[in-house]
């Protein structure tokens, strides 16, 4: 079970690491529009290319933020719970969730798919949409993977009561 954790955790880091390399993208592109903006004339464009750049940098810090647990919980109902129980209902819990991104990763591929077939493209720069689709849906499957991740925690903290897991 550990082993599969930690390569859940390793390719959440990596998707996070793509998410941050296009965060870098976008804080470069925005500093060199004001810098050329001040020159001479601003890079065509920009809102679409750092409106990319946010989908990106979104999508690929899905599954790192639900290693790190990094999204409100409220857990003042199921923290007076026993810790079998509590381990039970981050379970269910966890496997719903799972069930209802798959669903989303499904549909996004469905969609991807379709602006592949159409060509769909941006306004301006006539870059294709299929692409930022299939980079979201990657993140989503990212997500999934964390959502492994979770199952094996709890799988590992229900064979050993010493071990705690951060399910929430």
């Amino acid at each position: 079970m550990s082993v599969l954790v930690a390569a859940t955790d390793r390719f959440a880091r990596l998707l996070a690491h793509i998410g941050g390399a296009a965060l870098v993208a976008m804080m470069l592109v925005l500093v060199a529009n004001i810098v050329l903006r001040t020159f001479t004339a601003p890079i065509p464009s920009t809102f679409e290319l750092v409106s990319m750049a946010a989908v990106v940098v979104s999508a690929m810090a899905l599954g790192e933020a639900q290693v790190h647990k990094a999204h409100v919980s409220v857990d003042i109902v199921t923290s007076r719970l026993g810790r079998r129980l509590r381990l039970a209902i981050g379970a269910v819990v966890t496997v719903a969730s799972f069930a209802l991104f798959v669903q989303l990763g499904l549909s996004l591929l469905g969609y991807g798919l379709t602006e592949y077939a159409t060509g769909s493209a941006t306004e301006a720069l006539r870059v294709p949409h299929w692409p930022l689709v299939f980079l979201l849906l990657a993140g989503v499957v990212g997500l999934l993977v964390a959502f492994l991740g979770d199952l094996g925690r709890i799988v590992r903290s229900w064979r050993r009561p010493s071990s705690e897991a951060d399910i929430w």
